[in-house]
């Protein structure tokens, strides 16, 4: 019952309501799954209110993305005409700039080897047959350091990276206009997947592969 009256609330975009609501559910909740479920309730609910006053339906593609997964979106805007690889790329790094986030080490998703001091892992598309891959990012999540990025993610896929450029669907890019200064914004949000990473070593020891 709790779990559904937040939701009520959430869509009428009383999120605070819907917090408290999800909260007690959380309280209430007799296993251990159905804690889980509520605290992803209470993580969706939070990323929300990032963009309040306006309630679901009224968000960009992007802007739901990030609050449906807490991965950060660089291109979040309404756009008339997708971006280009090339254009998310230079967003990106952009962004880590104005974040003020070092790399120390910078891995592509198609070297196949043992990594040890893992910082960046980026790709164009989640590799998602890929051992490697999938070490690599067990090991920045372990670590709590660095950070998991997709040049390109389809928005119907499970947000298994913590940054992505753009959003797809069935291949095509969405017209979404890269927006820095939001993305900035959405990677400081406390619920956002990099909130609590650190964000690579020091300058002096970058390397990139």
């Amino acid at each position: 019952t709790l779990v559904l009256r937040g939701r009520i609330f959430r869509d009428a975009g009383e999120y605070y309501a819907a917090e408290v609501a999800f909260e007690g559910a959380a309280d209430a909740a007799a296993h251990d799954d159905q804690r889980a479920e509520v605290l992803q309730e209470i993580d969706f609910t939070r990323r929300l209110g990032a963009f309040a006053p306006r309630r679901l339906r009224q968000l960009t593609s992007g802007e739901r993305w990030f609050a449906q997964t807490g991965a950060v979106i660089i291109a979040s805007r309404s756009g008339e005409v997708a971006p280009t690889g090339d254009d998310l790329l230079e967003a990106f790094i952009n962004l880590a700039t104005d974040c003020d986030w070092q790399f120390g080490q910078i891995l592509t998703a198609d070297e196949d080897s043992t990594w040890t001091a893992l910082s960046l892992l980026i790709a164009t598309r989640p590799p998602i047959d890929s051992a490697s891959w999938r070490d690599a990012r067990r090991r920045i999540r372990e670590s709590g350091s660095g950070a998991i990025v997709t040049i390109w993610h389809a928005k119907d896929q499970p947000a298994d990276v913590d940054l992505v450029g753009g959003l797809e669907h069935r291949g095509v890019p969405l017209p979404l206009v890269p927006d820095i200064a939001a993305a900035v914004v959405l990677a400081q949000h406390p619920n956002a997947r990099v909130a609590d990473r650190r964000m690579g070593l020091k300058p002096d020891s970058i390397q990139t592969k």
